[in-house]
């Protein structure tokens, strides 16, 4: 049998792919055992929430597009979580700068937007915009963990989070695109220096 050690901060991925995890929190392990045995309970409820997360997000959506005669995959969608994991793949510091702080992160500032449009007059659909609050709820956790990890591999490596974020995104030719949702953002761990030199 050979061992693989894989670092990531996608639930889904782990779940699917892992014999075991281990989840760490706040540089400790928080929890440690099969999949299987940490969303039955082995774990704390913030474990298992944090790994059921990506479970019940795709259930309800997928439980709603059903509902309006729709199947998961109906609809195009963009592969740019995939091209940024394949950027970043020699370098777990972009990892955590690009995916979680660029990528998921813009998911905080168009949801409400949605949100509203959903709730609007000519939509009025709530229980769509009711799903997309429970996860974006949700995603400002999972963006404040990455925030976490970049800022502590940061920290390990001697350098400062505001200047090596902007510098990552300029060698991977990335951008944080306006309007920001300043309070997800902040919640997730996003300070003013970083707001502020958002482009």
């Amino acid at each position: 049998g050979l061992t693989t050690v894989m670092v990531t901060h996608d639930m889904a991925e782990a779940v699917l792919l892992a014999d075991r995890i281990v989840v760490l929190r706040d540089g400790l392990v928080a929890a440690d055992g099969a999949p299987a045995e940490l969303l039955r309970g082995a774990g704390d409820a913030e474990t298992r929430a944090l790994l059921d997360a990506p479970r019940r997000q795709a259930e309800r959506l997928s439980a709603r597009l059903g509902e309006l005669g729709f199947a998961y995959g109906d609809f195009a969608a963009h592969n740019g979580l995939w091209e940024a994991a394949q950027k970043t793949a020699d370098d777990v510091l972009a990892r955590m700068a690009l995916v979680p702080r660029v990528l998921e992160a813009r998911g905080l500032d168009v949801t409400p937007g949605i949100i509203r449009r959903l709730r609007g007059m000519h939509v009025q659909d709530e229980r769509t915009a009711d799903i997309l609050a429970l996860i974006l709820e949700e995603e400002v956790r999972h963006v404040a963990i990455g925030t976490h990890w970049y800022r502590w591999l940061c920290e390990r490596r001697g350098v400062d989070p505001v200047a090596t974020f902007r510098a990552l995104l300029a060698r991977h030719n990335m951008r944080v695109r306006q309007p920001l949702n300043r309070e997800a953002r902040r919640a997730a761990g996003f300070d003013d220096a970083e707001l502020e030199g958002a482009a």
